[in-house]
């Protein structure tokens, strides 16, 4: 066990080693818990690693005015991967170009230390290997403004996936600003597609491309079932959000993620299924409220349909990328289990003292609601803390942290 502690180091000397010659924001943190009783918190919404010590890293560097490179490594004793690391190009002041392994540019006012996760893209799984493109532009005084982005990525060869199947993504959002408040609408695109499924070589021309980008039916050398609908696997959400301005340090926002698979959910026949969330931020403090619903399906185990979001017949992985959900961790990708819950979180800021606390009501795979309590004290540019929460057994774990920043 120490030996092989040791062994996932090497990976945190060469980046202190890295680190030492370069001027850059970073920060290193090491979190131990029980091992027998894995914290609940501890499994989702953790870059894909999933387990009772881990070992966090995160820098930035930038180099001169146009490019940054950002670092991110997340160890345990078994693995190691490098979701958020990834360049930046800045083309001007309105374009950027993305490659690396990323989560997402879309939904940014979202709290990903205190929500449940996006219903696209959180940071339950690993990042996928990506390259995007974003872009802004604002007319009128800047009281309207347009926020949009292209990518594509690529999941990895396993025992589904002969060859992987690739990823679209493209977002466009417009903003309503006037005085205090905004108001934002986007419409949000993922598409898998392309690769060999258990049901053989999937369509992957340029022109199969262009029928993923439109989201419209294959040709006769797709599948039946892509031929009658859209070829691949298409996942999008309408994204609202409204804010607040109280002061320059406090905001309250509004914000409903709406699901779709197809055309049903895309005209809002599966009614109020997705993320309802309010969060409220008074300078030091955070307060959130969310509630998840994917009960309605346009018609749940009926014959008006069942959309059954994060799963598919061909490409039988699902909304998931190495074993872990893509999207929000309540929902499972394995098998169509509709969702109802609500989920708390809370954050405050002392003088030299961080406080949070996650409560999630039960689900139907827990045994009891979630809940997960941190604290962290601060000395100088280091952190130590401690958590106590339980598992999905609802057995009580403690977990301790240590974080440097330098």
């Amino acid at each position: 066990m120490f030996y092989q502690l040791i062994k996932t180091c090497k990976y945190f000397v060469l980046y202190c080693i890295i680190t030492s010659f370069l001027s850059a924001n970073n920060a290193i943190s090491l979190s131990l818990s029980s091992k027998e009783n894995s914290l609940f918190w501890n499994e989702i919404n953790n870059f894909g690693i999933n387990g009772s010590n881990q070992l966090l890293l995160s820098s930035k560097f930038n180099y001169g005015d146009k490019s940054s490179f950002h670092l991110g490594v997340q160890s345990k004793i078994s693995h190691t991967s490098f979701s958020n690391t990834y360049i930046e190009y800045q083309i001007n002041e309105k374009n950027l170009l993305k490659a690396g392994k990323y989560y997402r540019d879309f939904s940014n006012y979202l709290n990903d230390n205190l929500s449940s996760g996006s219903m696209l893209i959180s940071r339950n799984s690993e990042a996928l290997p990506k390259v995007g493109y974003v872009g802004h532009n604002s007319l009128k005084h800047n009281n309207v403004y347009f926020r949009y982005g292209l990518a594509h990525a690529q999941f990895d060869k396993n025992k589904n996936y002969s060859r992987p199947p690739f990823l679209h993504e493209k977002f466009l959002y417009i903003f309503l600003s006037r005085n205090d408040y905004s108001f934002g609408l986007g419409l949000v695109h993922e598409a898998i597609w392309g690769g060999t499924t258990n049901f053989g070589k999937q369509p992957a021309t340029f022109e199969d491309f262009f029928r993923i980008f439109r989201a419209s039916h294959g040709d006769e050398d797709a599948n039946i079932g892509d031929q009658i609908n859209a070829l691949g696997n298409h996942l999008g959400i309408w994204d609202f959000i409204f804010n607040k301005k109280i002061d320059s340090e406090s905001e309250i926002k509004f914000y409903y993620q709406h699901i779709f698979e197809d055309d049903s959910g895309f005209k809002f026949k599966n009614k109020n299924d997705g993320l309802w969330g309010i969060e409220i931020v008074l300078k030091d403090t955070n307060l959130l409220f969310e509630y998840l619903d994917t009960s309605h399906q346009s018609g749940y185990n009926t014959i008006i349909g069942n959309d059954s979001y994060y799963n598919h017949n061909i490409y039988n992985e699902g909304w998931s990328y190495r074993g872990n959900t893509l999207g929000n961790p309540f929902i499972t990708h394995k098998k169509n289990i509709p969702v109802q819950l609500t989920h708390f979180g809370f954050a405050k800021e002392f003088n030299f003292l961080n406080i949070s606390f996650l409560f999630t009501e039960k689900t139907p795979a827990s045994k009891s609601n979630l809940f997960l309590l941190s604290i962290d004290k601060q000395f100088s540019n280091v952190y130590f803390g401690f958590g106590l929460g339980n598992s999905i057994d609802n057995k009580i774990s403690l977990k301790s942290s240590f974080t440097l920043g330098f």
